[in-house]
């Protein structure tokens, strides 16, 4: 499947609870048990909030995804009067976001003298479609539309020259990255042609929903 630019994530962000780790008397929480990177449509921010720190002193979290070496997001600031500070950088997963992956991510909390005080455990997505293999029915794999919306289950849409031609129900997403690998028909039709894929978390197509978007190319008839 050839890719097409994803839908802007500022307008499907909903923020979720995470359970953090501690390694001291200081503890650390993520906004988010999955954070999404759709490439050109933008990426989830991470939102973390510390507390049991010392008031006035400077602190600092970095996130590491195992999809790219070393730390590729960076925050820091002051505790407040209450022990507590609110730190906001963005994501980034660390494999291409042409392919449908996901990956295991840290954010780590540091004085100022870079002792970790702090962790929690989160994961990375791209925001994709990949479609693979061949006759009548192929791999599907979708990451990443599920996390955002909240939906838990994915269809495809076929439109041609803009015109509404059918649906799919893929399947149901998995996992807090909205996961879903699987054999599904390459479309719910036989017409040859070429089609614009929007895959959804909405049986009902409708214009302003969130999606990922595709192309598939159908050239040859399945029984």
């Amino acid at each position: 499947m050839k890719p097409a630019r994803p839908l802007a994530l500022a307008a499907v962000l909903a923020a979720t609870g995470v359970a953090a780790s501690s390694a001291s008397a200081a503890t650390l929480a993520l906004d988010r048990a999955c954070y999404v990177d759709g490439g050109s449509g933008g990426q989830t921010p991470i939102n973390a909030t510390a507390g049991g720190l010392a008031p006035g002193q400077t602190y600092n979290i970095g996130f590491t995804s195992k999809g790219s070496s070393g730390e590729t997001g960076y925050a820091y600031g002051t505790a407040d009067a209450s022990g507590a500070l609110g730190f906001a950088m963005s994501s980034w997963y660390g494999g291409s976001t042409f392919k449908a992956q996901t990956y295991k991510a840290t954010v780590v909390l540091r004085d100022s003298a870079n002792n970790v005080l702090a962790s929690a455990d989160t994961k990375t997505s791209s925001l994709q479609i990949d479609v693979t293999g061949s006759g009548k029915y192929r791999k599907w794999k979708v990451t990443g539309l599920a996390a955002l919306t909240g939906g838990t289950t994915y269809y495809a849409h076929y439109f041609n020259n803009n015109k509404y031609k059918g649906r799919l129900k893929i399947g149901k997403a998995s996992g807090p990255c909205g996961v879903y690998t699987g054999k599904r028909p390459l479309t719910p039709f036989s017409k040859l042609g070429r089609y614009d894929v929007k895959v959804t978390t909405t049986k009902k197509w409708a214009a302003g929903d969130a999606f990922i978007g595709g192309r598939i190319v159908v050239t040859k008839r399945y029984r």
